[in-house]
């Protein structure tokens, strides 16, 4: 995926979950599932990710809305899952937001 720019909106975000055995997640019967945010200064955004198909693909997406991307530099995205039996949280990602000319 292209780099995004500061104040681009309309990006869609799709992470794939594993198991601790680099197994494809089922999320199909998730109770939460978030996509989180970490911009260059460390604060977080926490958004509500939705199924690319029906969660046994392991896939949640998010749609970057307006005012998300402000702030260009290296940002993090995690994804987070509930579960009725707990709570789980993938390792930190990185991207970049590119400043605009």
């Amino acid at each position: 995926m292209p780099s995004p720019h500061v104040d681009d909106y309309g990006t869609p975000f799709t992470l794939t979950i594993y198991d601790y055995s680099n197994t494809v997640l089922d999320l199909s019967n998730s109770l939460t599932r978030q996509i989180i945010f970490i911009d260059p200064d460390n604060s977080k955004t926490i958004t509500t990710g939705s199924f690319v198909t029906d969660g046994t693909d392991g896939k949640i997406t998010y749609t970057a809305a307006s005012g998300l991307l402000n702030a260009a530099g290296d940002w993090g995205i995690q994804g987070k899952i509930v579960f009725a039996n707990g709570s789980w949280s993938t390792e930190v990602q990185g991207f970049k937001v590119l400043a605009n000319e």
